[in-house]
């Protein structure tokens, strides 16, 4: 029983990365640290792609102001961060199991994600047709193509890891 469950989770696991284009990667602790100060301040903070949840953690832990709404799709871990944040009760922290495709960005002040080059792309062109008032958006190690961040910080963490700021205005 054990082992049939072990292979579902992993069956559900594998098919979500193909789907999604990227498995759940964890950020390193110095790449969570860097972000939770780059967001300091900010009300509200949507991770896209949350995965088991380290980085949405360490942004509500580190600013207990901010409200951090953490979206995944991939069941397993989506699973473990709402499992997790239920046992850690992180009070300012809201776990979401759905599809961050769907999501209308007008109103989005802060995202930030570990997606891969296609899908940084992909977010890019949906924040700019969608937000009204601009969003600042944050991303570990892929950056928008053509599109000079406002900041770029080289992390010495084992892969040396590249978090890049933009401010993303709509194209209306």
């Amino acid at each position: 029983m054990i082992l049939a469950v072990a292979i579902l989770a992993a069956a559900s696991i594998i098919y979500h990365t193909f789907r999604n284009g990227i498995s759940p990667m964890p950020s390193s602790k110095i790449v969570r640290d860097e972000i939770a100060k780059m967001v300091a301040g900010e009300k509200q903070v949507y991770e896209l792609g949350c995965g088991f949840g380290h980085l949405a953690f360490a942004i509500a832990k580190k600013n207990p102001q901010c409200e951090v709404i953490a979206i995944e799709n991939s069941l397993i871990p989506y699973l473990c961060a709402a499992l997790l944040r239920k046992m850690s009760r992180v009070s300012n922290m809201r776990v979401i199991y759905g599809d961050f495709w769907q999501l209308d960005f007008a109103e989005i002040e802060t995202i930030v994600t570990y997606q891969y080059r296609a899908g940084v792309q992909k977010l890019y062109t949906k924040m700019q047709n969608e937000t009204q008032f601009g969003v600042k958006f944050i991303t570990n190690t892929f950056a928008i193509k053509n599109l000079s961040p406002i900041s770029k910080i080289i992390t010495n963490d084992l892969s040396n890891s590249t978090i890049y700021y933009y401010n993303i205005y709509s194209r209306h």
